[in-house]
Order: structure tokens, then C-alpha cells, then sequence
């Protein structure tokens, strides 16, 4: 949802954002800035790993782990929710931070392989 264009963020937040108030409230955000070029190689977060947190049968909480172009890492703490037969992100309500700088990867976060 970061990095999808004009022509991408409405399909996006149908399809993989849980409905509700945030979601309303990221869509009217949305529509007042335009992103027409694709995010250029090399700019946009890779994700290097993941890790579970808490978690039931229909929620779970996910610390994404990324690496920005300046090379600083990241740590985005996620919820996705079971609805129509497959996980949504869960979008916070209030103002409180997703995302907060770490200093690496922590050894128990399940990596993702280069070439996917």
C-alpha cells in the first residue's frame, strides 16, 4: 500500500486493507497526494524478515523487518485479520507509530530468501 501508484491504491485498499474507519481515513488521505512514476529500483524498503507475535485463529501480529536505501533498518509492526476468507491488514486507529528504526534484524526473525 506504500508504494502503489494512482491507478493501484484503490484496488489495494479494497482487496488488502480491513474495512473500517482507518481504512476510510487512509483512503481520503490517499486521494490527495498523486504518485503516477513507479517507485524507482533501489528506492522503496526491501523486506529482509519477519516475525510472529501475538496471535488467535482470526488476528495476528506481525514485526516486519526491512532494510531502507540508506541502509538503516526498520522494524513495522503490523495486524492482519481474518475476513472473507483471507488475511487483511489491520490498519492502527489513533496516531501511535507502526514503524520504528532498529539496529538490525534480531536472530530469531524468520528470513526471506533473495530471490523472492
Amino acid at each position: 500500500m506504500s508504494v502503489a501508484d494512482d491507478s493501484q491504491w484503490p484496488s489495494v485498499g479494497q482487496k488488502l486493507i480491513a474495512p473500517g474507519t482507518e481504512r476510510d481515513q487512509w483512503a481520503i488521505s490517499r486521494a490527495q497526494v498523486s504518485i503516477t512514476d513507479p517507485v524507482k529500483h533501489g528506492q522503496a524498503p526491501t523486506v529482509l524478515a519477519y516475525a510472529l507475535g501475538e496471535n488467535s485463529d482470526q488476528q495476528v501480529t506481525v514485526k516486519i523487518y526491512s532494510r531502507l536505501s540508506d541502509h538503516s533498518h526498520t522494524e513495522n509492526t503490523a495486524t492482519v485479520a481474518w475476513m472473507s476468507g483471507d488475511w487483511r491488514l489491520s490498519l492502527p486507529a489513533g496516531e501511535k507509530p507502526a514503524v520504528r528504526a532498529v539496529r538490525g534484524v534480531p536472530s530469531d526473525a524468520i528470513a526471506f530468501k533473495e530471490d523472492q
